[in-house]
Protein backbone atom coordinates (compact mmCIF):
# COMPACT_ATOMS: atom_id res chain seq x y z
CA UNK A 1 0.00 0.00 0.00
CA UNK A 2 2.87 2.06 0.76
CA UNK A 3 4.22 1.63 -2.69
CA UNK A 4 1.54 2.66 -4.50
CA UNK A 5 0.84 6.04 -2.18
CA UNK A 6 4.34 7.01 -2.99
CA UNK A 7 3.84 6.08 -6.77
CA UNK A 8 0.46 8.31 -6.45
CA UNK A 9 2.69 10.90 -5.30
CA UNK A 10 5.39 10.92 -7.54
CA UNK A 11 2.89 11.18 -10.55
CA UNK A 12 0.91 14.05 -9.27
CA UNK A 13 4.37 15.78 -8.99
CA UNK A 14 5.16 14.85 -12.45
CA UNK A 15 1.89 16.31 -13.29
CA UNK A 16 2.25 19.59 -11.03
CA UNK A 17 5.93 20.02 -12.50
CA UNK A 18 3.86 19.73 -16.54
CA UNK A 19 1.14 22.15 -15.30
CA UNK A 20 3.64 24.56 -14.13
CA UNK A 21 5.98 24.30 -17.59
CA UNK A 22 2.85 24.90 -19.26
CA UNK A 23 1.54 28.12 -17.61
CA UNK A 24 5.42 29.49 -17.57
CA UNK A 25 5.63 28.76 -21.38
CA UNK A 26 5.34 31.63 -22.38
CA UNK A 27 6.98 34.06 -20.32
CA UNK A 28 10.48 34.93 -20.88
CA UNK A 29 11.40 35.13 -17.10
CA UNK A 30 14.48 34.18 -14.95
CA UNK A 31 12.40 31.20 -13.67
CA UNK A 32 12.93 29.08 -17.34
CA UNK A 33 15.78 29.64 -17.56
CA UNK A 34 16.50 27.38 -14.60
CA UNK A 35 13.91 24.94 -15.50
CA UNK A 36 15.64 22.91 -18.26
CA UNK A 37 19.23 22.58 -16.28
CA UNK A 38 16.99 21.49 -12.83
CA UNK A 39 14.98 18.73 -15.06
CA UNK A 40 18.49 17.45 -16.94
CA UNK A 41 20.25 17.43 -13.77
CA UNK A 42 17.94 15.09 -12.44
CA UNK A 43 17.82 12.66 -15.17
CA UNK A 44 21.52 12.47 -15.31
CA UNK A 45 21.32 11.97 -11.83
CA UNK A 46 18.91 8.67 -11.86
CA UNK A 47 20.89 7.94 -14.85
CA UNK A 48 24.22 7.45 -12.90
CA UNK A 49 23.08 6.37 -9.01
CA UNK A 50 20.51 4.00 -10.06
CA UNK A 51 19.90 2.69 -14.27
CA UNK A 52 23.51 2.33 -14.81
CA UNK A 53 24.34 0.57 -12.06
CA UNK A 54 21.94 -2.13 -12.43
CA UNK A 55 22.85 -2.32 -16.12
CA UNK A 56 26.49 -2.80 -15.35
CA UNK A 57 25.94 -5.85 -12.58
CA UNK A 58 23.61 -8.03 -14.90
CA UNK A 59 25.63 -11.24 -15.12
CA UNK A 60 23.74 -12.10 -18.73
CA UNK A 61 25.79 -12.43 -21.73
CA UNK A 62 22.53 -11.03 -23.66
CA UNK A 63 23.49 -7.40 -21.81
CA UNK A 64 27.51 -7.27 -22.75
CA UNK A 65 26.91 -5.40 -26.56
CA UNK A 66 24.53 -2.99 -24.05
CA UNK A 67 27.45 -2.39 -21.97
CA UNK A 68 29.65 -2.27 -24.30
CA UNK A 69 27.22 0.04 -25.86
CA UNK A 70 27.00 2.48 -22.75
CA UNK A 71 31.16 2.52 -21.93
CA UNK A 72 31.25 4.34 -25.55
CA UNK A 73 29.45 7.60 -23.78
CA UNK A 74 31.19 7.19 -20.40
CA UNK A 75 34.40 8.28 -21.95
Amino acid sequence: MKAILLQLLTALGALLGCLISLLSGGTDNLANRFILPFTAGGFIYIATVSVIPELLEGKSTSSRPLRKYLLCFSE
